[in-house]
């Protein structure tokens, strides 16, 4: 039995055949497609990986200039000098370890019945004096007297473990 010489037979096995053709070939398209979409994401998280990575260096570069230019001013003696007649609570917080022997010194002041709009100035002034200290935490509540306030700061500064003091 010679296949050529059957043409149901011989048509019915190349339809067959483009049947799988295709089917295969259509598979292989939605697996490219999705090889593709894969590809894209990969290709999204490694340029925000490397984005990151430049934050952090940068991070990196600007907290190992704060420590180079030496500890931070101790914040109490700085609004003692200044503000002699404020009442404030200082409380030294336990570091954060960043990386290796960098910290974050932490400490909060608590400000009794503060001049609102002096407190104001005073982070300004201590923001443009040194760049060391940010506040990173600040609650203030208002007290009886009119433009007088409870206030509450937590500020931090990178340091080395060994500058802990305040």
């Amino acid at each position: 039995m010679k296949i050529h010489r059957q043409p149901v037979l011989l048509a019915a096995i190349v339809a067959a055949f483009a049947i799988l053709l295709t089917g295969y070939g259509a598979r292989s398209l939605v697996q490219m497609r999705a090889l593709v979409q894969q590809t894209e994401r990969r290709q999204q998280d490694w340029l925000r990986l490397r984005e990151f990575a430049a934050r952090r260096e940068s991070e990196r570069a600007a907290c190992e200039e704060i420590i180079r230019r030496g500890p931070a001013p101790p914040l109490p003696e700085w609004f003692r000098d200044r503000y002699p007649s404020w009442r404030a609570e200082w409380q030294e917080l336990d570091p954060v370890r960043i990386e290796g022997d960098k910290v974050l010194r932490r400490i909060r002041g608590v400000f009794q019945a503060v001049p609102l709009a002096e407190l104001a100035e005073a982070l300004a002034a201590l923001q443009g004096e040194t760049s060391s200290w940010r506040a990173v935490e600040i609650e203030v509540a208002a007290s009886d007297a009119p433009g007088r306030g409870r206030a509450s700061i937590t500020w931090e500064a990178p340091a080395r473990s060994a500058q802990t003091t305040p």
